[in-house]
């Protein structure tokens, strides 16, 4: 009796094993079925859609048509008047180039560190004295090598864009992955110290109805200091993080590869931020913005920003001389400043990055940093029908960081606006063949320090050379 149960039970067991695997060779039969059918009948119905509304899609197309300004490949004044500083120890990514309290030149690195370039050092005197009459006798462009040393460990964080404050020697930091950072120096027991604060990971955002909730910052690009008030204006050019990844043996941010999946978005995310030292605010001043990056105040009075649209291909100035950003409350989105084009697309020759702004012989001058060529992709992406750039971008945001398209230096410069004319020329390396991918601009006694997200080195312009040879 034992036994036959025991037979029976095993029968059934067995019976209820094969039914659950037959159940599961026929689902997978249906769901391969359903993948057949489904895929062809809804490529037919998007095929029948566009050509159904073709014309309506093709004429809502052309308005996007990309615009470039053509560029003049016999400017070759990047090449004529610069030369290159290679640091005597590697130092990696150094896109802003720093003026410090005492004239000093500094530059923030790829790995958080804030490196000063020795090129006044005592012991090395009689070199430096020959790289001094390269900077000011060469008409060609020349290679130096310079001493330098770490200043400050700044952190886990990748620092893009800083500025010292004119009335204290504080260094403020636009760090992409910590937010808005500072760098205080103070006498502790007659001893001079130094560490790294963070400001600001999150934003007020006040809505239409008035009420507040915290936005974070995801991507703190630039950093200007206003020259009148001391408030900090900075970008958080995207809401897309840099991911973390492991290059040359160590872990870096690839601040890179998040400017490219926004690219590719094509959102107006980017946003213009104030920060008051006085009462520890932090405030949107403008959004909307394709990547907004580099920004610039007005050294004099303080009247507008200057900020590079690097995905919209322009530089948008800002007023800052209405009532509403004189005062210390929180704007609503109505209320956010409304830009002005200082340089539309149809006269950019390539994606601009950092600004910087100086008075040079009585006229204001504004200077963007132009990184490289537009990209074939974008190019493309903008004069697809709105549906078919729907499709592209999708597939292209689903692309694996590896397969992500290479930079590959095609063109780079630095534009020059006269402020009080709005006349544009450049200053270029048309094929860059010679300077490649500059994405800082910094200008101190007329010389325009470039620097670079992924260069070795920094290149120095001489402008008073430029200026030497126009007047030949």
């Amino acid at each position: 009796m034992t036994f036959r149960n025991r037979r029976g039970r095993a029968a059934v067991y067995a019976a209820k094993q094969e039914d659950a695997q037959l159940y599961e060779i026929v689902q997978r039969q249906q769901r391969r079925q359903k993948k057949v059918v489904s895929r062809p009948l809804l490529v037919c119905l998007l095929l029948l859609w566009f050509f159904r509304h073709k014309s309506v899609l093709l004429r809502s197309s052309t308005k996007t048509i990309f615009r470039a300004a053509e560029i003049d490949s016999s400017n070759q004044s990047l090449q004529q008047h610069s030369h290159k500083l290679f640091f005597q120890q590697p130092v990696f990514g150094p896109e802003t180039v720093v003026i410090g309290k005492h004239q000093q030149i500094l530059v923030l690195t790829e790995d958080g560190k804030l490196v000063e370039l020795l090129v006044d050092d005592k012991n090395q005197k009689k070199k430096n004295k020959k790289n001094k009459e390269k900077i000011d006798s060469s008409s060609t462009s020349s290679n130096t090598t310079v001493d330098s040393r770490i200043v400050q460990e700044l952190g886990i964080g990748r620092p893009l864009g800083g500025r010292y404050t004119s009335h204290e020697h504080t260094l403020y930091i636009a760090d992409a992955v910590l937010g808005l950072t500072r760098l205080r120096h103070y006498d502790d027991n007659n001893k001079r110290k130094s560490r790294v604060e963070l400001i600001a990971n999150t934003v007020t955002v006040l809505t239409e109805k008035g009420i507040p909730y915290e936005s974070p910052l995801r991507y703190v690009n630039a950093v200007a200091v206003g020259p009148q008030t001391g408030n900090i204006y900075f970008t958080d050019s995207t809401d897309i993080a840099p991911p973390r990844i492991r290059k040359n043996g160590k872990y870096v941010w690839d601040t890179m590869y998040a400017s490219k999946l926004d690219l590719i978005r094509g959102q107006a995310v980017g946003r213009v931020c104030e920060y008051n030292p006085r009462t520890g605010q932090v405030r949107i001043l403008a959004d909307g913005i394709h990547f907004a990056n580099g920004i610039a105040v007005d050294p004099v009075h303080e009247k507008w920003l200057v900020v590079a649209e690097t995905f919209g291909t322009r530089l948008l100035h800002y007023s800052l001389s209405t009532t509403k950003t004189s005062s210390a409350l929180l704007l609503k989105p109505s209320d956010y400043l409304e830009p002005q084009i200082l340089v539309d697309a149809g006269d950019m020759t390539g994606y601009v990055d950092n600004v910087d702004c100086a008075v040079h012989k009585g006229t204001m001058y504004c200077y963007g940093a132009i990184v490289n060529a537009f990209s074939p992709i974008h190019r493309l992406l903008v004069k697809l029908p709105s549906i078919l750039q729907q499709v592209a971008r999708t597939l292209l945001w689903y692309l694996p960081h590896s397969l992500a398209p290479p930079v590959v230096p095609k063109y780079t410069g630095v534009v020059r606006v006269n402020m009080e004319t709005r006349h544009i020329e450049y200053i270029q390396d048309p094929t860059a063949s010679v300077v490649q991918m500059i994405s800082g601009v910094t200008v101190h006694q007329n010389r325009l320090y470039l620097g670079s997200l992924t260069n070795d080195h920094i290149v120095v312009y001489d402008l008073e050379q430029e200026w030497r040879s126009e007047g030949e």
